[in-house]
């Protein structure tokens, strides 16, 4: 849920900068490339916070901001944006996109967050965007990415590297209660890591969240008082146990023999014992369930 009474604050007392982008006119389908252009700059920003691009505003040199609004006809459908932005830039670009009303005026809002994966850039030729493109945001001004921003990039990434290795989960531990994910942990720093808990948040491809499953274990059931160290300059790699009920079947829409032609987007965040948080996000993910998960989707077809 967005922060209405924080979006009124940038609008009347931000300004265009790292973080922060007016748009007069809605993104027409003609004009997708400024589009991708905007978001993969607005994700390549040094600063580490939520961004915003708020549409519907006109930024005059003078500072003052003129309200237009959009009109209805200029809507566009989240999951198409969800669509366009995951299939021309990598990696994943967390964001949200919803409209809301100020003084009257309907203004469009895309809220970027959570983008630490950074290069962020073209994975594939769009009109005049060709794969390999890459923007960055500094300021109020977006410029090509050059050497030096590359050097920041990798130098403020994150030290803890997690990597799935397999885009499926797989619930079939039902004695457990547990589905496993395949995954690569790498600590690359020089001190110890200790993860204390984690979870996988599986939403649709509109971002939606759909279950939330917490972590129990690598490779073997521990349960809630699950603990993992690695050690410096370490990697550990295996099947990460996630909780899994029979309901989430039911909530992920699987069918009877426990899959579905749905793709899900798989958000993975391990929380270490200072607080510090690690993430990473994969799309066009699935799940597939077997034995007991599936006794509640079966109940269901019976009933009908």
């Amino acid at each position: 849920m967005y922060n209405h009474d924080y979006l009124v604050e940038l609008i009347e007392k931000g300004y265009e900068c790292d973080y922060l982008d007016f748009k007069a006119i809605q993104y027409s389908k003609d004009r997708y490339s400024h589009l991708l252009k905007d978001i993969m700059a607005m994700a390549n920003s040094m600063v580490d916070k939520n961004k915003y691009i708020i549409i519907g505003v006109k930024d005059k040199p003078n500072g003052d901001r003129e309200i237009l609004g959009i009109d209805d006809s200029a809507h566009i459908d989240s999951s198409e944006l969800h669509q366009l932005i995951s299939s021309n830039i990598e990696p994943f670009v967390n964001f949200n996109y919803f409209t809301f009303m100020y003084k009257g005026k309907k203004l469009a809002v895309l809220e970027l967050y959570n983008n630490t994966n950074k290069p962020y850039m073209m994975k594939k030729k769009y009109k005049d965007l060709d794969a390999g493109y890459c923007m960055v945001r500094k300021g109020s001004q977006q410029a090509i990415a050059v050497r030096s921003d590359y050097d920041l990039f990798y130098q403020n990434k994150d030290k803890f590297e997690i990597i799935i290795m397999d885009n499926t989960l797989w619930a079939t531990d039902d004695k457990n209660g547990c589905a496993k994910l395949m995954t690569s942990l790498r600590n690359l720093t020089n001190n110890p890591i200790t993860i204390k808990f984690g979870r996988l948040v599986i939403k649709n491809m509109n971002n939606e969240v759909l279950t939330q499953h917490p972590l129990y274990g690598l490779n073997d059931y521990v349960g809630a008082d699950f603990l993992l160290g690695l050690s410096p300059k370490s990697e550990k790699t295996g099947e990460l146990l996630f909780g899994f009920t029979s309901t989430q079947s039911l909530q992920l829409g699987l069918d009877v023999d426990g899959y579905t032609d749905e793709e899900f987007i798989f958000e993975l965040f391990l929380f270490d014992t200072v607080g510090n948080e690690y993430s990473v996000s994969v799309t066009n993910a699935n799940v597939i369930a077997k034995g007991e998960f599936l006794w509640k989707v079966r109940a269901r077809q019976i009933g009908q």
